[in-house]
This record gives structure tokens, C-alpha cells and sequence, in this order.
């Protein structure tokens, strides 16, 4: 009753009677969860990126400012959650907060691990030329560390739907961690099973998506005179 196969789910969802229904309420949760994942997913890499910057720039402020972060990454969110709902309520924002907050914190320690370790060498050529810091980022060290700005990325990924659908699991009521919840309380294993097929595909989809740009650019890149 339980474990089902893929046979069992394609049959839960195109053959089945309430086949069309299942559908539907699949693509609804999938059409509230996939928005709020990627605007979650853009802003925690974007705020991991600008706090990477930062530390090159100004590593007083990095280094006062990651006690704190590292002190949300390791509270439990099932404890984090309800102070969440009180302060943001059981709307997007409560979402959009999880998923950045899931998302920035591995992203910002493998940007500024990349920026890190731009060689010395490489560095000296716009310093002896008087450019400033943040000429220096902009032009030397932020392209010699576009590998791992897109290790980054590949790796957070998976993480912002994660981190979307235990916000809809715990606090919003809506989307697929919602929907995956509301299966297990009527026992319906078929539609959980569901579910967790279609996020392993959208993580899939996000990683692939990543690498793909990432080849593009590093391909573009490799042609240019």
C-alpha cells in the first residue's frame, strides 16, 4: 500500500479512473511551488554573491556577519518555522525566507571559497596598473572564479525547492509540500509518490539547466580571440 512503483504512479496519473484529477491538482500545487522556488532560488544566490563581494571587499563585516548566518543554518526549521509565521505570517514571504535561507548560506561559502582562491598572480597585473578593488573584482577575479560561482549554483538548486516545499509543508498550505501533506492524511500514497517524482525531475531539470549555461558561457569564452 505504501511503496509503489513507477508503473503505479504513470497509472495513477494517465490511466486510472480520477487520473484527470490527480493531474490537476498536481499542476496547481506545481504552479504555486515553481515560482516561489525560483524567485527564492534568485534572491538566496544573489544575496550569497553579494555577501561573497563583501567578504573581498570588506572582510570585518563578513566575518562579523557569518556567526549569525551559520546560527540559522543550524537551528532545525521545525523550531524556526513558528517564529517565522508570527513575524512574516502564512503567506509568500514566509516562503521566499526559508528557501533564501536554505539556499545563500552553501552558496556564499563556495563563491567566497572561489574568490579565494583567484591566484596572487593573476591579481598583480590590474593592481600594477592602479585599478581599484573594485575594478580588480569586476574584471580579473570574478571571471577566474565563474567555476565555482556555477558549483554553486548547480549545488543550491535542489535546495530552494527543498526548502519551498518544507515551507508549504509546515506554514502556507499550498503547493507540493502542502499537497504531499494532505496525501498522507488521507493515506493516499500514490499522489506522495507523485509528488516526489516530480521534485526529483524539477531538481534534475534546475541542475541541468545550470550546467548547461555554465558550458555555454565557458564555451563562449574558449572562442573569443
Amino acid at each position: 500500500m505504501i511503496g509503489k512503483t513507477p508503473w503505479d504512479v504513470f497509472a495513477y496519473l494517465f490511466i486510472l479512473d480520477g487520473a484527470a484529477e490527480a493531474q490537476a491538482r498536481l499542476l496547481s500545487a506545481l504552479l504555486e511551488t515553481l515560482p516561489t522556488t525560483l524567485l527564492g532560488m534568485a534572491a538566496g544566490i544573489g544575496f550569497a554573491f553579494g555577501l561573497a563581494v563583501t567578504s573581498r571587499l570588506a572582510p570585518a563585516f563578513t566575518r562579523a556577519f557569518l556567526p549569525v548566518a551559520l546560527v540559522t543554518q543550524t537551528m532545525p526549521l521545525v523550531a524556526l518555522t513558528p517564529l517565522l509565521v508570527l513575524i512574516l505570517g502564512r503567506g509568500t514571504a514566509v516562503t521566499l525566507w526559508i528557501t533564501v535561507s536554505v539556499t545563500f548560506f552553501p552558496a556564499c561559502v563556495m563563491m567566497a571559497q572561489g574568490l579565494a582562491q583567484v591566484p596572487r598572480s593573476v591579481l598583480e597585473l590590474p593592481r600594477a596598473y592602479g585599478a581599484t578593488a573594485w575594478r580588480e573584482l569586476r574584471l580579473v577575479a570574478f571571471p577566474a572564479s565563474l567555476p565555482w560561482v556555477f558549483a554553486a549554483i548547480r549545488t543550491t538548486a535542489p535546495r530552494a525547492l527543498l526548502g519551498a516545499m518544507i515551507a508549504e509543508w509546515l506554514a502556507t498550505g499550498r503547493g507540493l509540500g502542502n499537497l504531499m501533506n494532505q496525501s498522507r492524511g488521507y493515506m493516499d500514497f500514490s499522489m506522495i509518490w507523485s509528488v516526489a517524482v516530480v521534485s526529483v525531475l524539477l531538481s534534475v531539470a534546475f541542475y541541468r539547466i545550470a550546467q548547461a549555461a555554465e558550458d555555454r558561457i565557458f564555451r563562449r569564452r574558449a572562442t573569443r580571440p
